[in-house]
């Protein structure tokens, strides 16, 4: 069986320990056994507190600063995470907002399929929400649902995944093959068609693939 990195590094600092108890107490004033057993059992000790030297070198340069490390980065994804959360909350925002049903009758994280796919019937991708508009540094101008979801979810989804993904070696791997599975979803790939003036009269089409891109978003 394989030993870790990490374990045979103890073992070997164990062993260290071993040598220089040995050498430097217990048989310190012993006569050698054998021609030049003092020398090697010097030279056997020298290493020995070279190594423990360097463990604990390691522990304060390596070690401790890879903890620190990780501790930012992981602020910094569980961060991103939460954006690429609400970015995907978002799409569901805006077909209760676009089927004109109460949003506290339906719960996104408890909805059931066949309800969702409801909602998805009732609303109208291409009616402009009023008082709302989308924004640039330039000016702003009145947008579709469909719009909306594709500037503050699909936009959004791609953005801070991207931006995850630079942390990529930090990483869990199940946590990044659920990123990859979001980017690669049916809907992100589809959803750059949002941005324009969509011939659908209602969401119904995209339901099943916006359904499986919130169940990867919420195991997240």
């Amino acid at each position: 069986m394989r030993i870790s990195q990490k374990k045979l590094l103890l073992h070997f600092l164990f062993l260290s320990f071993v040598v220089v108890i040995l050498n430097d107490i217990i048989l310190k004033d012993i006569p050698e056994k054998f021609y030049y057993g003092h020398q090697i059992g010097q030279i056997l000790s020298n290493l020995s507190i070279a190594y423990i030297s360097s463990y604990i070198f390691y522990l304060i340069v390596v070690v401790a600063k890879e903890k620190e490390d990780k501790k930012n980065i992981y602020l910094s994804v569980c961060r991103l995470t939460n954006d690429l959360i609400l970015a995907a909350d978002s799409v569901y925002n805006e077909v209760i907002n676009a089927a004109g049903v109460d949003p506290l009758k339906y719960n996104k994280k408890e909805i059931c399929f066949d309800e969702f796919k409801y909602l998805c019937e009732k609303g109208n991708p291409n009616e402009i929400p009023h008082g709302r508009f989308l924004s640039n540094i330039d000016h702003s101008w009145e947008a579709t649902y469909a719009q909306f979801i594709h500037q503050y979810a699909i936009a959004n989804v791609k953005l801070y995944s991207d931006k995850i993904l630079n942390f990529m070696l930090f990483l869990d791997s199940d946590y990044i093959r659920l990123i990859n599975q979001i980017i690669d979803s049916k809907f992100i790939n589809t959803g750059t068609i949002f941005s324009y003036r969509i011939s659908n009269t209602d969401f119904s089409m995209f339901a099943e693939n916006y359904n499986e891109k919130m169940s990867k978003t919420l195991s997240l």
